[in-house]
């Protein structure tokens, strides 16, 4: 039988929340995210599947600051050179390239 500290259970998600704004003034949102987050080992993290990016914090909101951050990194990794993205990267390219737009200059 297996003692409390050695069951394993699967975290709990929550969500989605629909984040429509990130953090980068360069950037803006035209299409909302689905965000599903869970609690695990005394912090939050902040998950999107269409993305497979994931960011994390003490709360909800510093999670989802974290992630805003890693979606502006991964979108302007994959946009150096979209053309040679394999199967598996593009997909994510162009989810980011649908929903996150350069802000227009004010």
């Amino acid at each position: 039988m297996a003692t409390r500290e050695t069951q394993q259970t699967s975290p709990v998600m929550h969500g989605p929340i629909s984040l429509d704004t990130v953090s980068d003034p360069r950037y803006r949102v035209v299409e909302p995210f689905d965000v599903e987050w869970y609690e695990e080992l005394g912090a939050v993290v902040a998950w999107i599947e269409e993305t497979q990016e994931c960011g994390d914090g003490a709360t909800l909101d510093a999670a989802l600051a974290d992630l805003q951050v890693a979606m502006i990194e991964t979108y302007e990794i994959l946009a150096e050179d979209p053309a040679n993205l394999g199967a598996g990267l593009s997909p994510i390219y162009e989810a980011y390239r649908r929903k996150l737009v350069t802000s227009s200059p004010t």
